[in-house]
């Protein structure tokens, strides 16, 4: 898979040299639902980030360092 900010990069470049109306509705179409999957990962990929790094402690969860501190074993 090719990194959808080159892709952009590539097509700004295109209008920059030439006439806008080079691109073809189909080349626009492919970059933004590319960009749209990408965003949508990210997005994902963000939210799981947080629920590994910040855990929801109201079901007891707690980690090693927190148990420790409050003297519970």
């Amino acid at each position: 898979m090719t990194d959808i900010l080159q892709d952009m990069a590539g097509i700004l470049a295109k209008i920059e040299d030439g006439d806008p109306q080079d691109l073809t509705q189909k080349e626009l179409y492919l970059l933004l639902s590319r960009a749209v999957g990408e965003i949508d990962r990210l997005r994902r990929v963000n939210s799981d980030m947080g629920w590994r790094l910040n855990p929801d402690r109201m079901g007891g969860q707690f980690s090693e360092e927190e148990k420790n501190r409050s003297g519970w074993l």
